[in-house]
């Protein structure tokens, strides 16, 4: 004998209710899923002394609009915006100037400075000797009233 179910709409209702509830539970579990995204080296390789030789390439981008009023505002960022590193990590990151003729930057807290400039790449190398976050900042354009903020973050983790 065959069985017939009928699913009424509010039991439809319910699960996906229960559901989506169950979907933001776990994408607020930072440690399963983060809620900010992040950009890691899965290709990091050890080397002695326990540090891995981490690299990143980051490029500089620019977002322009116009207002209803015919104002033209522009913004520049990182991208990626956020680096993730362990501490004790030797780290290379490659800048690629795309957008804005120059960005001289510093990573606050590293004492670790450089000047992209468009179509070029600046390159600098720190080990990541300090845990927490840290801001990579553009000098140009350090808020908004200079077309910023400008800034990503390095993560720099405990191991």
């Amino acid at each position: 004998m065959t069985r017939l179910y009928v699913v009424r709409g509010r039991t439809v209702l319910a699960v996906l209710t229960v559901a989506a509830l169950g979907l933001l539970v776990y994408a607020w579990d930072g440690a399963r899923m983060p809620l900010l995204p992040v950009v890691s080296n899965p290709d990091a390789v050890s080397g002695p002394g326990g540090g891995r030789a981490v690299t990143f390439h980051i490029v500089t981008g620019e977002f322009k609009t116009r207002l209803p009023d015919g104002k033209e505002i522009e913004a520049y960022r990182w991208d990626p915006g956020t680096l993730v590193v362990h501490k004790g990590d030797r780290v290379t990151l490659h800048f690629h100037g795309v957008n804005g003729a120059k960005h001289p930057f510093e990573i606050r807290g590293y004492n670790v400075r450089g000047t992209v400039e468009k179509g070029k790449q600046t390159t600098v190398q720190f080990v990541a000797d300090r845990a927490g976050t840290f801001e990579i900042v553009c000098l140009t354009h350090p808020d908004r009233a200079h077309h910023g903020p400008m800034v990503g973050y390095l993560h720099v983790l405990e191991r």
